[in-house]
């Protein structure tokens, strides 16, 4: 069996599992994608090279930086580079280049990282992942002109496209990358029809911040643009970033609530 074949069988599972779902990365599939990628650097850079379909690139996004934890090498993330090169023509693959393929270089450890940025301490690391006020707003403003085309010309009623559009992928992964500008840009620069474009992908943002402080950022900009939140059923989105928080963030606020009492406050 070839390892795309293999995959697309994986795929089919993965396709079962909700959105932004907290035990995401224990369900079955997702553990034996993470093992399918991370058996050999050698067949995971091959199929990347020559077998890999645009789809599936949007599917192991979620997992590159665990793969990369593994494979502890270079050489995946240029393959990753080469594989979303081949896609740029046709559907603006270089957001993937920019916004999520820095999942997997972060997967890489310390040593690794160093071979091709000496000089890059841990600390720097860590402040590379901030960004300016002006340019987290000036880049999220670009994507969501992107979201509104693929929504105009019906991208968006395709299967699975939250879980396989650069453009989408991309949105999450700014979103997620740093809590602080996050919650920064949700405070002070967020517009209503910002904030009912990115309502979409809430759920998965909670998933990868797995933080309170986004939650009571998402309900202090309700607040502020009480008009959108009526438009765009923002208190509906919200109440359900609550619902996918990881157990113990939720009983961070709720530590009395038996287990099946964990609802969408």
């Amino acid at each position: 069996m070839t390892i795309r074949s293999e995959f697309n069988k994986i795929i089919k599972k993965l396709r079962e599992i909700p959105i932004g779902h907290p035990d995401y990365y224990e369900f079955p599939a997702v553990q034996a994608e993470i093992e399918l990628f991370s058996h050999s650097l050698e067949e995971t850079v091959n199929f990347l090279g020559h077998a890999c379909y645009m789809d599936q690139l949007g599917w192991m996004s979620k997992v590159f930086y665990r793969i990369s934890a593994n494979l502890r090498s270079w050489e995946f993330i240029d393959a990753l580079k080469r594989a979303a090169m081949r896609y740029m023509p046709r559907t603006g693959w270089n957001l993937f280049i920019k916004y999520c393929i820095p999942e997997a270089e972060k997967g890489l450890p310390d040593e690794v990282y160093c071979q091709r940025y000496p000089d890059t301490t841990e600390d720097g690391r860590q402040e590379n992942k901030s960004m300016s006020r002006t340019r987290f707003k000036r880049e999220l403003t670009k994507i969501i002109k992107l979201d509104k085309i693929d929504s105009e010309e019906g991208y968006m009623d395709l299967p699975f496209y939250s879980e396989t559009s650069p453009v989408i992928l991309a949105e999450i992964a700014l979103l997620s990358r740093n809590l602080k500008d996050t919650i920064r840009f949700l405070d002070h620069d967020c517009t209503g029809e910002q904030l009912g474009w990115m309502c979409a992908v809430f759920g998965e943002v909670s998933f990868r911040l797995k933080s309170w402080e986004f939650v009571d950022a998402l309900e202090r900009a309700a607040d502020r643009l009480s008009g959108a939140c009526s438009e765009y059923n923002i208190r509906d989105c919200i109440e359900y970033v609550i619902g996918v928080l990881p157990n113990g963030v939720y009983r961070q606020r709720f530590p009395d609530e038996p287990e099946e009492g964990k609802t969408k406050k």
